[in-house]
């Protein structure tokens, strides 16, 4: 079903092995390059979004006569400039952030941060790791004020005309802030997305509502961490934002997957703090969130395809570890965030109902074509209000599943292509014991 190691893999993986430090002697192993084959690493880089981190280790492993020589004068100068202006946007937008950050906190707000400015800081080179976006926690009773303060300077939602009414609630809102916005104060050189959380997690993560129980006492325990510039962010507690970022993966992987940097983000960070987590006590959290086994199986990867080894302690080593082949193989077939098919994407609707009924395929397809009214109504409006129109809509939105083809480059994927992988990435879940009733 996943097959064995491909030469492009072996290239990526030894890339950012090198960007790691880590590389050894899996290098006396590798293929040789070829045009085509490095044409397949740079490709794969690009759809993990991870393009600066493995250039750059290509660059130190091949020099640039090699990769010169193989692309051409023209497509490999276009690509070193491609990967500097990322690297650049990336530290703009990241300085930008850290005075955007600074300038809320002035004013009173209090913000949590986690993943992206957070992950940055852990790698070789910051700015090669990019963001799309920057998470940030904030009290619900600070949300609308805080959105009232953006607005000012500029900032509009990323969905929709207008901000949320004052009696909605709100989970999470995605702001966007252009290029070139902000007051006398400050001024943003790049724009900015800001994707504002209430709570962690919610309603359909397919992760369990419970969850956001294990951050009941975040802002209590919250730390502030040294931006390396004479600033600092405040964020969940090591032991609780490395839990976080388990459990933010563990959620992309339920839905239609996530990509190899989560892997380093979550390894990186686990062993930069490693002397402020106890690995004995996370053990014990993710057990009943049925989420151990496939936290052992990405550590695992970690190690044994990036080098990157984790202290987990007597706990973890007296778990039978799960095979993390198939893991990897998910991760990369996937893209960053499993965008890199469309059958994989609409696949979804069964991993995720799979996830939240046992592990169940059956039940995963009839709660896809089924959902509960409440989420009939956020879908079909019309519903609200007329109970007995449910049917209909149900009938609508299976014809508008099943009914559509689905294109990408040219290769019409069907329904029945959606079911079959998400036959298979159910199989997956079940197998790192993700919606099953026993912990496997």
């Amino acid at each position: 079903m996943y097959g064995s190691q491909n030469e492009g893999r072996q290239w990526l993986l030894h890339a950012m092995r090198v960007h790691f430090g880590t590389a050894g002697a899996d290098a006396q192993a590798l293929p040789p390059m070829t045009e085509a084959l490095l044409g397949d690493v740079l490709a794969m880089a690009e759809a993990q979004k991870i393009l600066p981190v493995v250039y750059g280790g290509l660059l130190a492993a091949l020099g640039a006569d090699c990769i010169w020589g193989l692309l051409g004068a023209d497509a490999a100068e276009a690509l070193r400039m491609d990967v500097r202006r990322r690297g650049i946007g990336q530290a703009v937008r990241s300085c930008d952030f850290r005075a955007l950050y600074q300038w809320i906190e002035a004013r009173g707000i209090s913000l949590i941060v986690v993943k992206g400015a957070l992950c940055r800081a852990l790698y070789p080179s910051p700015d090669a790791r990019a963001s799309a976006d920057e998470d940030l926690l904030v009290r619900a009773d600070q949300l609308r004020p805080l959105l009232a303060l953006l607005s000012e300077i500029g900032a509009r939602p990323a969905h929709g005309d207008a901000l949320p009414a004052e009696d909605e609630e709100v989970r999470e809102v995605g702001i966007v802030l252009p290029a070139g916005v902000g007051s006398a104060e400050l001024r943003l050189g790049a724009g900015l997305y800001l994707e504002l959380h209430t709570t962690l997690f919610g309603v359909g993560d397919g992760v369990g509502e419970a969850v956001d129980a294990c951050f009941a006492d975040a802002w209590e325990r919250a730390v502030r961490y040294d931006t390396g510039d004479g600033g600092s962010l405040l964020s969940l507690c090591p032991q609780e934002h490395l839990l976080y970022l388990i459990l933010h993966a563990l959620k992309h992987f339920v839905h239609a997957g996530f990509g190899i940097r989560q892997i380093c983000d979550i390894a990186l960070f686990a062993r930069r703090y490693a002397g402020e987590i106890d690995f004995g006590a996370l053990y014990d959290t993710l057990v009943p969130l049925h989420a151990v086994h496939f936290a052992h199986a990405v550590f695992a990867a970690a190690e044994e395809f990036l080098g990157l080894c984790v202290p987990l302690g007597s706990a973890w080593r007296a778990e039978a570890r799960l095979d993390c082949e198939p893991l990897l193989q998910d991760v990369l077939s996937g893209g960053i965030y499993g965008g890199t098919d469309d059958a994989r994407l609409h696949s979804v609707h069964l991993t995720l109902r799979a996830a939240e009924n046992g592990g169940s395929t059956v039940r995963g397809l009839w709660n896809a074509a089924f959902p509960p009214a409440e989420t009939m109504c956020r879908r079909y409006p019309w519903l609200k209000g007329r109970p007995y129109l449910l049917w209909a809509a149900f009938g609508a939105r299976i014809f508008g599943y099943f009914g559509a083809r689905l294109r990408r480059r040219g290769v019409e994927h069907g329904p029945a292509d959606a079911l079959r992988v998400g036959a298979e990435r159910v199989r997956l879940l079940a197998y790192y014991g993700i919606g099953t009733d026993e912990n496997r």
